[in-house]
């Protein structure tokens, strides 16, 4: 959905007029790219990254606020001169409402341990993935914030989650 969303952005902030392809998933939609099917696709450094570093890819902007440390030759978008065309990837994980905060407790810090393991590090240096950085009750605010940013693109849109 953020593909979508992004695209969306983009094309209003720029004024292009993009035409979404879908895909069920990153590598097709990737391997069009490459075999000259499609001529563009949005997606994240971390699907894209040995793509890029192999020279298959070329990146030509990234939305993320800043740039990437592991390609710090690719500009933001901002940078370009689209200032609301910045969307930050990310990934949680979620538990039932009403599970005992202790029990959430836990579980963050098995997530922060596991970041911290020397497979995981070197994995996400691969992909040009950050480790998670907020728990808790700042993920909570996170979302929230990401919800309340997000919901005018998606209602302009006509976006149905069907």
């Amino acid at each position: 959905m953020w593909r979508i969303c992004s695209g969306l952005r983009l094309a209003r902030a720029s004024g292009a007029k993009l035409e979404h392809v879908p895909y069920r998933g990153s590598t097709q939609a990737i391997t069009d790219v490459m075999a000259g099917v499609v001529p563009s696709v949005l997606d994240s450094l971390t699907a894209t990254s040995a793509h890029l570093r192999s020279g298959a890819l070329r990146a030509l902007a990234t939305s993320a606020p800043e740039r990437s440390p592991d390609f710090p030759e690719v500009p933001t978008f901002r940078e370009l001169g689209y200032p609301d065309v910045v969307a930050d990837g990310w990934a949680g994980l979620a538990a039932p409402a009403g599970t005992p905060r202790p029990v959430l407790e836990k579980l963050a810090e098995a997530v922060r341990k596991a970041q911290d393991s020397p497979n995981v590090q070197r994995r996400f240096a691969e992909t040009s993935t950050t480790a998670g950085r907020l728990y808790l009750d700042a993920a909570q605010d996170f979302v929230r914030r990401e919800v309340a940013s997000w919901k005018p693109v998606i209602e302009a849109s006509g976006i149905t989650p069907d």
